[in-house]
């Protein structure tokens, strides 16, 4: 290595240096992918959670208003998206938060077919989450539907 290499390395730094950077960085953005929003889960499960405790009272003590608002005919389509919706969102929050609070790391699976769809911190499959939020809006629909047609 020549003086001008010696002194170019100080004044710009060398090889050795970057690859350091680099895996600082590396390193940093593994830390912010870790650290995500602790609380998204929890603040959306609460909302959630309000907005159902709500309309459920609604269908219960407010009957009437329920039914004079059901009459209209862009009420019959939310009737179905809303509480599918709400439902869906409360079983993938409650998920969320019951997998980042309560649940246990698994074993790693290694030997699996789909290694995309596969996460390998818990050994459990990514995709359970979509099927058990659509089975939660289904069935908060059909809560939603026996609750308006309980009293009608």
């Amino acid at each position: 290595m020549s003086i001008q290499d010696k002194i170019r390395d100080e004044l710009y730094s060398g090889e050795d240096d970057e690859r350091k950077n680099e895996e600082r960085a590396a390193e940093l953005d593994n830390l912010n992918k870790s650290l995500g929003n602790p609380f998204a889960a929890a603040k959306l499960l609460g909302v959630c959670i309000l907005i159902e405790g709500t309309a459920i009272a609604l269908q219960i003590f407010e009957r009437n208003w329920v039914r004079h608002v059901m009459q209209a005919r862009e009420a019959t389509v939310l009737a179905f998206y809303g509480p599918f919706i709400l439902g869906f969102l409360l079983a993938f929050s409650g998920y969320r938060f019951w997998k980042s609070t309560w649940s246990r790391p698994g074993s790693a699976n290694t030997s699996d077919d789909m290694p995309a769809f596969t996460d390998y911190d818990r050994g459990e499959p990514k995709m359970a989450i979509w099927f058990v939020a659509a089975g939660g809006g289904v069935l908060n629909t059909i809560v939603f539907l026996v609750l308006h047609n309980l009293w009608s």
